[in-house]
């Protein structure tokens, strides 16, 4: 039963056969039987979770969301393998940088725990044998990646959020400390085509507060790649934030010469848990203007 979900039909059978749905009953009938499955979408895992958008199951497909009598995909950017791109990593000796480590499929195949978090409205999926988590963000309709562990929920515990982790009960409400380590990187930027094309400038449009360098482990870094091949990305600049404080719309300086078919932006570091990276502005030239000889 999906939490404030209710509807005509609130409550939903998950069978080999598919997914029924039933609907409130009358007089002594708490429930009746709808006659042909709802969706014939069949579950593979008997891991399940209760959000107010509707149940979340895992089917063959990933991450399936019922809503109402309709079954929505939420990960299908995630059902082909992830590119494995060579990425140089200059003075940064952190194991963020080797995530994920198998592919979503492998993955689907050993959840164990699904949690929905109202406080920033998000679903976490737990592999406890992995040593990440991904999250489903519903307002941006994205994933990340989250090294917390988790290794239990509390049930029966709505509307709060109790977990277990390391034999330590952790309250969703409460945040553990506002330094938080995070790892950002963007896909191959091409700017609509393959050619040669000169980058100019890069500045990132953030805001960050507390920023923490007090040891190798915690150095902030934005850092700009560059590749020919698409497959091994090599620095071309990159800048550790020496000072502790806060910091604002990063520019990252002219470049000069650079000229490469893919780039690519990282940002690596310990900050306050309210910061934020709104986007990364590109300033390109295209290497060859002549439409003709195009």
């Amino acid at each position: 039963i999906s939490e404030g979900s209710f509807g005509q039909y609130p409550l939903y059978v998950f069978t080999t056969a598919g997914v029924y749905s039933l609907q409130t009953g009358i007089g002594d009938v708490l429930y009746t039987r709808q006659h042909a499955p709802t969706s014939y979408e069949q579950p593979v895992s008997k891991v399940f979770c209760k959000t107010p958008y509707g149940v979340i199951f895992i089917s063959n497909r990933g991450i399936c969301l019922i809503s109402g009598q309709e079954v929505i995909v939420l990960s299908p950017q995630l059902r082909e393998d992830s590119d494995v791109f060579q990425i140089e990593m200059l003075g940064i000796n952190n194991n963020l940088t080797s995530y994920p480590d198998k592919s979503f499929t492998e993955y689907l195949g050993g959840i164990e725990l699904m949690l929905y978090n109202p406080y920033y409205d998000e679903l976490t999926i737990v592999d406890k044998d992995s040593a990440y988590s991904y999250v489903y963000n519903f307002p941006s309709k994205s994933f990340y990646l989250s090294t917390e562990k988790i290794d239990n929920i509390v049930q029966n515990a709505f509307p709060d959020v109790f977990v277990i982790a390391e034999s330590k009960l952790k309250d969703y409400k409460q945040s553990a400390g506002k330094a938080t380590q995070v790892a950002v990187a963007s896909r191959p930027l091409r700017f609509g085509t393959e050619d040669l094309k000169k980058l100019e400038r890069v500045i990132m449009r953030s805001l960050l507060f507390n920023v923490n360098n007090n040891s190798e482990t915690d150095k902030a870094m934005p850092v700009v790649h560059h590749s020919l091949d698409g497959i091994g990305f090599i620095t071309t600049r990159g800048f550790r934030l020496w000072k502790n404080g806060n910091y604002k719309d990063f520019d990252m300086g002219l470049f000069a010469r650079t000229k490469f078919r893919e780039y690519l932006f990282t940002f690596f570091g310990t900050v306050d848990e309210e910061s934020e990276i709104r986007y990364v502005e590109f300033e390109i030239d295209k290497e060859y203007g002549n439409e003709k000889m195009r």
